[in-house]
């Protein structure tokens, strides 16, 4: 009886890590505008979506959400409309030079970037399933656009690079082969001896991490990289590392260092390209192979045909036909804004709302943003952020002198206080 009850606490303690495990595994999801880009915005606070709302999203900035059924319902909803409000991104324009990089086996995520994200997929998939959403996007945006796809390195975890559409003779500038001399005249002296090249999963960190660089000095000297619509890496080896050598390991710590030396840069090298950056958490290995087949083709939810305009003009009343009729009904967006393409769809214009700045007392500024159909909304989330946690804390302040005052009123008196007697005026 007891080896049985030894059997099922083990087993429930076990249940219990392996829930824990997967509701703490997160994808973090990075928008970084152009080098160049003169609006500059930092989130205060990041949205949480489920792995079926961030396909929604993802395929919204990728521009292929025409294959995807937007739903709006839901937090996906509420990230769009920051991104409409905020002008994140050039949603009013025709997709230009755009980046999809997925990092695998991030624990710490403040090692890479300090900002909050745009958003946050709880409860996130392997990264098995992140490179089939991947492609699965890539194909949507051959399919749409009718540019071939150019895969420009792989390794057998699944990594890559891919280009839309492809440039000439760029394959002999991109590394493929392990090299710890490139490495180290690459990223500096102090990863020298780190690397064991024997070892088949440092291999695939140094070919990867080589590849990449190689792939953005490529693309940063070519005059051909203008053409490029749609670029994307699948990075893998960092959680390669992490599986094998553990998280405290010189291997995964100087790979840390080095892929985010490479990230930090990175819209630098490519000044006229917006990235989107998904850190994800490092998962456990399914070993069954259909569960393992389940989760990476089922876990984004399916596509939907669906025209993505007919479902945005259901959503948003103030799509209108020419950008004449548009300035006439907005009153030209209220002053606040003007009528543009709403994702660079024909036939669909719509108020893009900009800040406003206005000077206050002496060399005082203060910037407003406007939302609302016309722009005639003043967006005060920041105010009101601000106001709500005053006031949270300032009643739990009072509830806890409250407490604090009950409980000391209730404590008895001691015994000698309660024997003493009172004198008498005599």
């Amino acid at each position: 009886m007891k080896i049985k009850w030894h059997v099922f606490a083990f087993s429930s303690i076990l249940f219990s890590f392996i829930l824990n495990v997967i509701a703490n595994r997160v994808g973090m999801v990075y928008h970084i505008l152009p080098y160049n880009h003169l609006e500059k915005y930092y989130l205060q606070y990041s949205y949480s979506l489920k792995p079926e709302e961030a396909r929604q999203v993802l395929a919204h900035m990728m521009g292929v959400s025409k294959f995807h059924k937007l739903g709006f319902q839901g937090q996906a909803t509420k990230v769009i409309d920051s991104i409409e409000m905020r002008s994140l991104w050039g949603l009013w324009e025709e997709k230009k030079n755009h980046m999809l990089i997925t990092l695998a086996g991030v624990i710490d995520i403040k090692a890479f970037f300090t900002e909050q994200p745009l958003f946050i997929i709880k409860n996130s998939p392997s990264s098995e399933a992140y490179n089939h959403l991947m492609k699965r996007i890539l194909n949507q945006f051959h399919e749409l656009t009718g540019s071939p796809i150019e895969r420009l390195y792989a390794n057998i975890y699944g990594g890559g690079l891919f280009l839309v559409p492809p440039i000439m003779e760029i394959h002999d500038h991109i590394q493929h082969a392990p090299s710890l001399k490139l490495f180290e005249d690459k990223f500096g002296k102090e990863f020298t001896g780190i690397f064991d090249f024997q070892d088949k999963e440092n291999r695939c960190f140094l070919s990867e991490i080589l590849s990449l660089s190689s792939f953005i000095n490529a693309l940063s000297e070519n005059f051909q990289a203008s053409s490029v619509k749609l670029m994307a890496a699948h990075l893998t080896s960092l959680e390669i590392l992490y599986h094998h050598y553990g998280a405290d390991s010189q291997q995964y710590i100087y790979a840390v260092k080095a892929f985010s030396l490479v990230l930090n840069q990175i819209s630098k090298e490519l000044p006229n390209t917006t990235f989107t950056i998904i850190l994800l958490s490092p998962t456990m290995i399914l070993k069954d192979p259909l569960l393992r087949r389940a989760e990476i083709e089922d876990t984004f939810g399916n596509d939907s045909s669906a025209p993505a305009l007919k479902e945005l003009r259901s959503v948003l009343p103030h799509c209108y036909d020419t950008k004449a009729s548009c300035e006439n009904a907005t009153n030209y967006c209220s002053n606040h804004g003007s009528c543009e393409k709403y994702l660079g769809q024909e036939k669909c214009y719509a108020c893009r709302c900009f800040a406003t700045v206005t000077n206050v007392a002496e060399n005082g500024k203060k910037v407003s943003y406007w939302s609302g159909d016309s722009c005639q909304k003043k967006d005060i989330s920041s105010e009101f952020q601000m106001f709500f946690w005053v006031i949270f804390f300032f009643l739990i302040t009072v509830i806890w002198a409250i407490k604090l005052l009950y409980n000391v009123g209730n404590e008895k008196l001691s015994a000698v206080l309660m024997n003493m007697d009172v004198i008498k005026k005599t």
